[in-house]
Parts: structure tokens; sequence; C-alpha cells
């Protein structure tokens, strides 16, 4: 046995402790050291676990050529390469004690991430350690792997488990439980119960399957409502916001099914699907970079044949596990599938892979899992091939890791921040003396580096009606329009824009097109009254100004 094999453990783990892995510095150590992994020692490409996941890949590399943001596109590409290639390498070197090593790092980290969660709350201490991810989402993904994988121990091996373990694994499950009702986590919850029943009816039959329900009926029946009410969060401000979001997905995907709008363009296709707005004021305020559930952000970015491989290929590393005879499966491995699976659900619900750190736990269970499997199997390619591959893989990843880091966010993200133009153009305009030249100036440069953003164009608009350039106003206004049809104050601004011209021409279209646009306003206005209770609008039309609407419906004909 060589202990280099235990260094993608080691990585494994980093990347699971170190931010998730999201932070630049900690994506570019660990990449770096995964690549580096295939360069520095011999391994083997085994088909039955590995195939699939790499046409996957394949099919993220071909849909990243069409990319509008080739740069923003390399980087989610480097991502996914990455975590193929540890899931490679761990599928072609773990052995039986790394599997062990793997599964009791699992739950080691599960008793120290809930025993830090019980400190917070017994202390109460603010924050995570600046080493840890601060999303609960994050720690209660990673504790329901933990859960579901105890679980399953307990019930393969119950009757070899003896003295003080009992305690150990009665202990770890119970916290890993008590964690995941402490954050409710809709998703880690949901994917809990479902891994839990059909685990339990495959270890103990029908008597088993009707005891856990059973179980959990009593559980739903006794606790009081208020307590239901914050485990179903339905009427949550996230949860309300959750399903646009979903639908803005679905509609990416409907208008680009093949290639998607590119990998890692999500934000660029919510900008140009978005649900309605007002004044800019989208989801989180300006934008969202994930669809929150992982099949529908494949689809949006990768087209619908993204989806299906991603599922085909789960799929067949879970047949491969589970084909083996009953009495030839290790309960380790076993374990392992489990707890992939119940990562693998849980992002149907969230957006939890977004966390490169959650993508290694993935891979690193499915790994763990087939490892067995797939060494029974003559290998597809020898490692010479893998080494050159590796090698090259590491200066590309090298160099996209750099690139991203020196380069200006604007020049490869679109749309990039843009609150430095902002709050230029607020100081050229409101300074004594204002200077409106200067603040259009600024708004030049937003949208030549931001074209996708609706909100810089209604704001350039503004400014272009505030130094009496209505013609340029109503350019920037329709660009606004265009790009987010459901803008109302860009759809007045286009208004007010058009009804001028129509003054200054005399142009009976100009006249007409204001009329058009006031009139999709209003409509907009109307249909976001049906959006208040799902969507929780309320607070935000206690915000619009109606006399916008009734200053413009005064100078119309």
């Amino acid at each position: 046995m060589n202990l280099d094999k235990y260094g993608l453990l080691f990585i494994w783990i980093l990347s699971l402790l170190w931010k998730g892995a999201k932070p630049w510095e900690a994506w570019a150590v660990v990449s770096s050291l995964i690549w580096l992994a295939g360069t520095c020692r011999p391994f083997v490409f085994y088909r039955k676990g590995c195939e699939m996941w790499w046409i996957w890949g394949a099919w993220l590399f071909f849909t990243g050529v069409f990319s509008p943001e080739p740069w923003t596109s390399a980087g989610s590409l480097l991502q996914r390469w990455t975590v193929l290639l540890f899931f490679t390498l761990a599928v072609g070197v773990w052995e039986e004690d790394h599997r062990k090593a793997w599964l009791a790092s699992l739950w080691g980290m599960g008793i120290f991430l809930g025993l830090w969660a019980f400190t917070q709350v017994a202390f109460n201490l603010k924050g995570m350690p600046w080493w840890l991810p601060s999303n609960p989402n994050y720690t209660s993904c990673v504790m329901a792997a933990v859960f579901t994988s105890s679980l399953v121990f307990i019930l393969t091996k119950g009757s070899e488990i003896r003295g003080w373990r009992v305690i150990v694994f009665s202990v770890l499950a119970l916290l890993a439980l008590g964690i995941l009702w402490k954050f409710m986590s809709r998703g880690a919850l949901l994917s809990s119960f479902l891994v839990s029943l059909v685990l339990t009816g495959y270890c103990k039959g029908v008597r088993g399957l009707s005891f856990f329900l059973v179980l959990i009926s009593v559980g739903l029946w006794v606790l009081p409502q208020p307590v239901l009410d914050l485990f179903s969060k339905v009427q949550s401000e996230s949860f309300s916001f959750r399903i646009p979001i979903l639908r803005v997905g679905l509609d990416m995907a409907k208008d680009f099914p093949w290639v998607g709008v590119g990998p890692g363009c999500f934000e660029r296709g919510y900008f140009l699907h978005n649900f309605p707005a007002f004044n800019g004021l989208s989801f989180y305020s300006r934008s969202t970079n994930h669809a929150h559930s992982e099949l529908i952000h494949l689809a949006a970015e990768s087209g619908w044949f993204a989806a299906l491989l991603f599922v085909w290929a789960f799929g067949q590393n879970l047949f491969l596990v589970l084909k083996s005879p009953r009495l030839d499966r290790d309960p380790v491995q076993i374990a392992a599938g489990t707890a992939a699976a119940t990562v693998f659900l849980h992002s149907w619900f969230d957006g939890i892979l977004y966390l490169p750190g959650i993508q290694f736990l993935l891979f690193s269970a499915l790994a763990c899992a087939v490892s067995k499997s797939a060494s029974a199997q003559k290998p597809f390619l020898s490692s010479p091939w893998l080494k050159k591959f590796s090698l090259v893989g590491f200066c590309l990843c090298v160099s996209i890791n750099l690139f991203h880091r020196i380069a200006p966010s604007e020049v490869w993200v679109a749309p990039a921040k843009f609150d430095f133009y902002e709050r230029a153009a607020q100081r050229y305009l409101l300074g004594k003396p204002s200077n409106p030249a200067l603040a259009w100036g600024t708004f030049n440069r937003a949208v030549e580096l931001n074209p996708t953003n609706a909100l810089l164009w209604a704001q350039r608009a503004e400014v272009a009606q505030g130094v009496g350039d209505w013609r340029e106003a109503v350019r920037s206004a329709y660009k606004a329009v265009g790009l987010e049809p459901n803008f109302i104050s860009a759809q007045l601004l286009l208004s007010a824009g058009l009804l001028h011209l129509a003054r200054q021409e005399n142009r009976v279209e100009w006249l007409e097109r204001a009329r058009a646009a006031w009139e999709s306003a209003r409509r907009i206005r109307d249909e976001k009254k049906s959006w208040v209770i799902q969507s929780r609008y309320d607070r935000i039309l206690l915000l619009f100004d109606e006399k916008q609407f009734l200053s413009i419906r005064k100078d119309l004909p």
C-alpha cells in the first residue's frame, strides 16, 4: 500500500473544509494539486465506472465552444473536469483501506461540523471560522450524507456492532439528524428522508419499511404546528423566490435546448429571461448565477442532453454497486453509495453543487462506491496517455486560474460588478457643480463592459434625458426593455422619451409607441399584483411610485 494514495483523501478533505474550495486561493491550490497528482503518479482509466462521466464532460466542452463568454465557460469547465479527474484517479487507486479511510473521514468531519454547530447554539457564537463556508445548506448537505451513510452502515452490519461502537454510531446518527433539524434545510431533509425510506425497505424488507413510515407519521403528528410551519417554510422569502428562478431556468432551457446559454453563463441567460422586476430589483437585488437545481442548471447552461447524461452517469455508477451479489457487497461501499445518492438528490432541490467542495464530496463518495467493482474490469487506457492529458490539464488549470485572478472581472464576466459605475455617475450628477458629461461617459463605459445589464441601460437612458438627448434616451430604454421585458421603469422611460419625440417631430407613430409602452408598463404592474403572495413583492410595491404612471398618462392624448 502506497501512502501517496492517501493524498486524494487529503485533497477532498481540504476542499470540504477550506471554504468549500470556493475562494480563488482555495480553488487554485486544490485544482492544481489534483492535476499535478495526475502527472506525478501512474494510474489507469476504468471504463465501467468513468466512461459516462467523461462523455458528460465532453458534452459540456462541446457546449462551451458556442459560449458567448469564453473565459467564463473556461473557468466553469475547469471546475467540472478537475472533479472528473479526481474521480478517475480515486477509482483507479483506491483500495479497501482507502475506502474505509474515506468513510471514517466523512464521519469525522460530520462530528466536527455537528459539534461546532452545537457550540454556536450553546455559546451564542455568530458566524463560522474563516476557513469554513458560512452557508448552512453546506453543513446540512454534509450532515445528510453522514446521517444516511451511518444509518445504512448500522442496518447492514447491525449484528456485528457491539459495545462502545453501538454508542458511537447511535450518537453519530442522532447528531447528524439533530443538525439537519436545526438548520431546516428542505433539500437535505427531503433527500435524507427519501434515501432512508429506500434503505429501510432494501435492508429490512416490508416490515422495516412499515415501521419507518409509522415512526415518521407519529413524529409529524406529535410535532406542534409552529414547528411544522418552520419546517415547511413555504411562505419564506427564500422559497417564494425559488419557484420563479426555476421557471427562468426552464425558460432558458426551452430557448436553448441543445447547447444552452454556455457553461457558467447562467447569469447572462437570467437577465434575458428574468421574471418580473421592479426598477431593476430582481432576485438577490440584482441577479443570480445558479438555478437552485442542478438538473435545471445543467439544462439551462448546456442543454437538456447534459442533464440527461448527468443522471445517466450517476445511475450507471449506482447500478454498478447494486448489481454485485448481495453477499459480496461491502458495507463501506454501500454506505459511500448512499452518501452519494443523498448529495445527488439534494442537488435536485438546491444549488448545493455550486460549491466545488460539495462536488468533491459527491464524486469522492461515488469513487469509494465503485472503485471495488470497477477495478475488477480491464483498464481502458494506460497511464502514459493519462499522464500526458494531466500535464496539459495542469498547464491549462494554472493559466485559467491566473487569468481569472489577474484580469479585471468586467473583461470576462457579464454582467460584471457595476456598483463602481453607479457610484461614480451619482457623484458626477449630484456634485456641485453637476457634470452630466462625465456621468454620460461613465455609463458609456459601463454598458460597453456590461452589455447585458438592463439596469445600466435604463440609467443611461435617464442620464440622456437629463442632458436632453431624447433619441439616445429612447435607444437606451429600448435596449433595457429588450434585455428585461418586465422592467417597468425602463418601459416608463421609453414611453416618456417617445412622448417627447412625438411632440418635437409631430409624428403620430411616436405617440402610438409611447402609448403602447405605457400600456405595457401598466399590464406588467397589474400582473405583479398576482405575484405578491407568491414572491413577496408587497415590499417592493410599496417602493413603486404611482406618480410615474399618472404623469405620463396625463400627457398622453
